[in-house]
């Protein structure tokens, strides 16, 4: 038996482009990213909480660098110099990621969730189940650990 602690942040607005489509989602266009990190528990602490809500502040300060205001563009994208020169420039905030959609987004707001995991001692008995991302109420992608 196990415990589900779910936290859903509130909305991260950002800009990317998914280069490879063969749709409009091969041009710049944003979001405001509703991200929901489900933690299982296999035991509650002494105050009966799977996770501190309190406490995970510390991750949202690395989605909110990761994502807000940000223009996130793919590693391999074939116009990533200009995008470097316009990051150069003070025109874009920049991050460079492996993957752009709402599911390589999940699948890297789970590892920094483990990671904070790892730094806030709840390895023990927490740990990260699934993460979801959602573009808008239609569109939405998990990444999760099946055991």
């Amino acid at each position: 038996m196990t415990y589900l602690t779910v936290k859903t942040f509130p909305p991260i607005s950002c800009c990317y482009r998914n280069w490879k489509a063969a749709s409009h989602c091969r041009f710049l266009h944003g979001y405001a990213l509703e991200i929901s990190v489900y933690f299982s528990a296999a035991s509650l602490d002494e105050t009966h909480w799977g996770v501190d809500f309190g406490k995970l502040k510390t991750l949202r300060e690395k989605l909110e660098d990761t994502f807000d205001h940000k223009t996130l563009i793919e590693s391999d994208d074939p116009h990533l110099e200009l995008f470097r020169a316009m990051s150069q420039q003070g025109i874009i905030d920049l991050r460079i990621l492996p993957g752009i959609s709402c599911e390589k987004f999940a699948q890297y707001v789970f590892t920094l969730a483990e990671g904070w995991l790892t730094d806030n001692d709840y390895n023990a008995r927490v740990w990260v189940n699934k993460v979801t991302v959602k573009e808008h109420h239609h569109n939405a992608a998990s990444f999760q650990q099946i055991l």
